[in-house]
């Protein structure tokens, strides 16, 4: 059976207006020089700033340990939006330069780079395939790229309609990603039969633009993939490429952050504000109404505390946390400008990275705002306003 098509309405000026968001118009991301996750790694932390370097920072207390590029480097990556990685002992991270890094943590240098000739805007996806240890990223050339971690090498591409602004995701040998052309593709990520890895195994076509990485999940023991659209839709598929639910999830506006899931509850924050609570087993509302914020929501939310509950940063400034069961507000604290990095969390820690050049972790254990420690990136010290 081949997978349900929706034809896709979208047009240039929806891509027209996505860059308008994020950049005022400029129509160049680096004039924003990156909005990367963080990546918490034993007792480090590595994320991409602002200054667009990658920069390791001591969990326990923020201070600097080391940064890539250095001072004094000719080299320039432009940027840094996805999350960075480790495997291996090693750190992978792609820039808005186009290529993909793979630097030694101990020596603090390059491994390896391996161009593209795109940007890349995702985080890498390592694959333990059964041909050996794998990088997979996508960038705005519209390929995606499988790499060998040890050589650098490529291993397989496979080209999309559209640029790739996603980060892939894998799940038994198969590789899910999404593309601005509007189609979540599945992709061979192994041999299997006559399907050699980088072939086309489904894709889905959605009625807008793709720049959320897909969640895998399960219900009833059966997988779900979950992947929101420009077109305003949360769409839940099975492993073939079927939707799951009787009708998507609308709301009205994009949704671009990548969603969370707790127990049977979806938390699927959109542009138009707001974070939604959506059952999982057949798409409608948890919530009557999405908690609302002042801004665009692009950052995705994360878990914190024994209470599970959600921790959402919005363009509005305001880092929230948010009441898992009846989607109220419990607690917000307010930065110097927008919140468009994804929130990381540790129990009940979140690291969180403003545009305003500072990195915070808070400790938000029964509800309260435990400022631990910040670190400004601007000038590479723990004072912050």
């Amino acid at each position: 059976m081949k997978p349900n098509i929706i034809k896709p309405i979208y047009t240039l000026g929806v891509l027209v207006l996505v860059l308008c968001f994020l950049v005022g118009c400029t129509g160049d991301f680096r004039s924003t020089s990156g909005w990367s996750g963080a990546l918490l790694d034993d007792d480090k932390i590595y994320i991409g700033t602002k200054e667009a370097n990658l920069t390791v920072l001591d969990k326990d207390t923020g201070r600097y340990l080391w940064s890539f590029p250095r001072d004094g480097d000719d080299l320039k990556i432009e940027g840094i939006y996805g999350t960075p990685i480790v495997a291996e002992d090693s750190i992978f991270f792609g820039s808005y330069s186009g290529e993909l890094f793979a630097l030694d943590p101990n020596s603090e240098r390059v491994i390896w780079k391996f161009p593209t000739d795109g940007h890349i805007v995702g985080s890498p996806l390592h694959h333990n395939s059964s041909n050996g240890h794998k990088i997979i990223v996508g960038s705005t050339d519209k390929h995606l790229y499988s790499i060998d971690m040890k050589s650098g090498r490529l291993d397989w591409s496979f080209e999309a309609d559209g640029e790739i602004w996603s980060s892939p995701v894998e799940k038994d040998g198969i590789i899910y990603f999404g593309s601005l052309d509007g189609k979540l593709y599945a992709v061979h990520g192994e041999t299997v039969d006559t399907n050699q890895p980088g072939d086309l195994k489904w894709a889905y076509e959605t009625s807008g633009a793709i720049a959320s990485s897909a969640v895998i999940t399960s219900v009833d023991n059966e997988d779900v993939i979950l992947i929101g659209s420009f077109d305003r839709m949360l769409y839940a598929l099975d492993l073939n490429g079927q939707l799951t639910w009787n009708t998507p999830f609308e709301a009205t506006n994009w949704f671009w952050a990548t969603p969370v899931v707790v127990e049977d509850t979806i938390y699927a924050p959109s542009t138009d504000g707001g974070l939604y609570a959506i059952n999982l087993f057949d798409g409608n509302k948890v919530w009557q109404s999405p908690f609302m914020t002042e801004g665009p929501i692009v950052s995705s939310p994360a878990i914190v505390g024994k209470n599970r509950d959600i921790v959402i940063g919005s363009d509005d400034g305001s880092v929230y946390l948010v009441d898992r069961q009846n989607g109220r507000e419990i607690r917000s604290f307010n930065t110097d400008d927008h919140v468009r990095a994804n929130i990381t969390s540790e129990v009940n820690k979140v690291i969180i990275s403003g545009n305003d050049h500072q990195i915070r972790l808070a400790d938000l254990e029964d509800g309260f705002w435990i400022e631990t420690w910040c670190y400004n990136t601007k000038d590479k010290s723990n004072n912050c306003k």
